[in-house]
């Protein structure tokens, strides 16, 4: 059954709104009528089987058929991942949203080579934020990660987080992810930090380190920057329970 994905949803009247991309991909691509039944993502965790009742020039009104409630996942793992270049950024959120990541904090770092501001800022964060809908809808995840604006390192420090902090560093010879196991356990959220191509400065890991982040390596293995937090928040999801 398609799937799409609204927040224009009125459980009181029973009533799902689609427009924009949604309605279009409905009417124009998929070409569906009156009638047929389809899957509707919330991304809070509810998902609802729905019949198309009316399509409107830029709009379509979905009946509500029947609501399913997600379980909350045990454990909430976020990533605070450094731009990479060229479209790697994509694929990032793309695969940590098929994972289950419940958040993403894109990051200008020291060695960040992306250097995105104003408008050209907002509209990736505008084709992340797309590109974690679409990935909701193909993995059939009922939670839709938020993506935040694109801060600089120290700004995303200050932010307020209630979790374990992990920042995954080359340099770090001794803290391996296994010795973390019983405090990830333990953890109900988990907040990753990725470094960009060059990795983590020691100032940056510094600065990390006062903020109260735990730093972490992978051992021999250095992991490119898009594959890193792919790996890492599988194996963190493991540990956790959410996968396996």
């Amino acid at each position: 059954m398609r799937r799409f994905f609204s927040q224009e949803i009125d459980e009181k009247k029973g009533t799902i709104l689609l427009n924009g991309e949604e309605y279009h991909h409905l009417r124009d691509v998929l070409r569906l009528s009156e009638g047929e039944r389809v899957i509707v993502l919330d991304g809070r965790g509810r998902e609802y089987l729905a019949s198309v009742e009316e399509l409107k020039k830029g709009k379509g009104v979905l009946r509500i058929l029947d609501v399913r409630v997600a379980r909350a996942p045990g454990i909430r793992v976020s990533l605070a991942q450094a731009l990479p270049k060229a479209s790697k950024m994509d694929l990032i959120v793309q695969k940590t949203t098929e994972l289950g990541v419940w958040e993403v904090y894109p990051l200008f770092t020291e060695r960040s080579i992306p250097r995105l501001k104003g408008q050209r800022a907002e509209e990736r964060v505008k084709r992340w934020r797309r590109i974690a809908i679409e990935a909701i809808k193909q993995c059939r995840s009922p939670f839709l990660p938020s993506i935040h604006p694109i801060h600089s390192f120290e700004e995303f420090l200050k932010l307020p987080f209630d979790g374990l902090k992990l920042l995954f560093w080359e340099g770090e010879e001794r803290r391996r992810l296994r010795d973390l196991e019983d405090p990830i356990r333990s953890s109900d959220a988990l907040l990753v930090a990725i470094g960009p191509e060059g990795g983590f400065s020691e100032k940056e890991v510094d600065m990390a380190s006062q903020a109260g982040f735990i730093t972490v390596g992978l051992g021999e293995r250095v992991l490119r920057t898009e594959t890193a937090p792919i790996s890492i928040i599988s194996i963190l999801l493991y540990i956790g329970g959410e996968m396996g």
